[in-house]
């Protein structure tokens, strides 16, 4: 094989290293919900959802199920190697929210010090939560574009 090509079973391996790494986030995400008094607002990769829904009884209910989605998705992907393209789309409408209530909010914790340590938290949070398993997703289906065209 030349360098820079991707074999097929490189690909899996990436494919079910991202399912592995899915299924772990929801178990996070489903742990938070046992936490005494409800999850913590810095710590919960869907918080934003809460943010814009706060007056809602069924926001919970919503984030109980993106919990659920999360490791429907995890075990899809690890398991059969499909619905990248659905977890890529279904993750960007997730976190939407979560990158809102950054967006709006962000500027305010550079004027003020004191929530600059909880903005970085939820940027962590978001890092970890969304932006590495979406890059993995999107750089498998770029690869695997490549595979076919080759």
């Amino acid at each position: 094989m030349r360098p820079g090509k991707t074999s097929f079973m490189q690909l899996a391996t990436k494919t079910k290293v991202l399912g592995i790494y899915l299924i772990v986030l929801s178990l996070y995400q489903i742990a938070l919900f046992s936490w005494p008094g409800g999850p913590p607002n810095l710590l919960d990769p869907r918080g934003g959802i809460r943010f814009l829904t706060a007056a809602h009884a069924w926001s919970l209910w919503f984030e109980r199920a993106t919990a659920g989605w999360l490791l429907a998705m995890g075990v899809a992907i690890s398991w059969r190697g499909r619905l990248l393209k659905t977890y890529v789309i279904s993750e960007l409408c997730l976190a939407s929210p979560t990158f809102l209530f950054v967006i709006v909010f962000g500027p305010e914790a550079f004027r003020l010090t004191r929530f600059l340590g909880d903005l970085l938290i939820v940027c962590f949070v978001l890092l970890v939560f969304t932006l590495v398993p979406l890059c993995l997703a999107i750089h498998i289906l770029l690869q695997r574009r490549k595979a076919v065209v080759l």
